[in-house]
């Protein structure tokens, strides 16, 4: 059997930010070491009780304090960033843990979340970010998509020095799930 953390981090709000990171980095070198299967960062911008505003940064971190322990954004907000960016930042963890990461994507349960990103409509918002990371995911340019959001436009690749090259390692995409 598999066993988790889920690590939102839930703390008193006076506790400093260094200190709470250093604790929960503690926290999971001890789920590694102890064998358990994978650790789930959650995705907070406003919330003094879960203070990551970034998982992927979180992971970044644990990253290098860990031998086995897969990680997973619990939730990234794809509706909160730009889409195209957090593929990209998602991709490149995905190489730096060589295929120990997992992404979890959700519209958000904070107002005062999407208040401070702007995202006026979060479900609707979500669910074409997903769309739009799955593209960038799965699919070479050239391409171009418009969307009711974003727009943005893949180049065809370029030998010499531009156009993209980043793709995730695990194929076609990390193990992904997402709530609307």
């Amino acid at each position: 059997m598999d066993i988790g953390l889920f690590l939102v981090p839930f703390r008193d709000p006076r506790t400093g930010l260094h200190e709470g990171f250093e604790w929960d980095m503690q926290v999971i070198r001890w789920a590694d070491e102890f064998g358990l299967s994978e650790v789930w960062v959650a995705e907070h911008s406003t919330m003094r009780w879960e203070p990551v505003c970034s998982p992927e940064l979180y992971i970044a971190a644990a990253l290098q304090q860990t031998q086995q322990i897969k990680f997973g954004t619990g939730a990234n907000v794809p509706g909160n960033h730009n889409p195209m960016a957090l593929a990209h930042r998602l991709m490149q963890l995905d190489h730096m843990s060589n295929g120990r990461l997992m992404v979890g994507l959700g519209a958000g349960a904070y107002p005062t979340d999407h208040l401070i990103h702007g995202n006026t409509n979060p479900g609707e918002k979500m669910a074409e970010a997903v769309e739009i990371m799955r593209t960038i995911w799965e699919q070479k340019g050239p391409l171009r998509y418009e969307g009711k959001y974003w727009s943005f436009e893949i180049p065809a690749y370029d030998e010499i020095q531009q156009g993209p090259f980043l793709e995730p390692l695990q194929k076609p995409h990390p193990r992904c799930s997402w709530r609307g």
